[in-house]
């Protein structure tokens, strides 16, 4: 069973996270186009590779330089990298971007 302290800093995390997003200034966009990347990443703290998924806004491999703010989505037991994009994550965020509820981030 997790730790009650532990349970209620992730909830606080969750909402602090949550809270950022919001106060990003949205920017309307016709037609997101998220692009998911999935692959392995060799990790020296761990002494081997993780496999993680990074969804990139539709802006981001443009020529005109621009920092991002990074959303870190950390999976649960018996979950993977995927779990976020398999389970409709990305359609979610497609319509938050499209009506203007967040901007854009990685």
């Amino acid at each position: 069973m997790q730790n009650p302290s532990s349970t209620r800093r992730l909830a606080g995390l969750a909402i602090l996270v949550a809270g950022v997003l919001l106060a990003v200034p949205a920017r309307c966009l016709a037609a997101p186009s998220l692009t998911d990347d999935c692959r392995t990443v060799p990790s020296r703290i761990l002494g081997h590779s993780v496999n993680v998924c990074v969804v990139l806004p539709a802006g981001y491999n443009s020529s005109a330089p621009r920092c991002y703010p990074v959303l870190y989505y950390l999976h649960g037991l018996f979950e993977n990298e995927h779990s976020w994009i398999d389970r409709g994550g990305q359609e979610i965020l497609e319509g938050l971007l499209s009506s203007g509820k967040v901007g854009e981030f990685i």
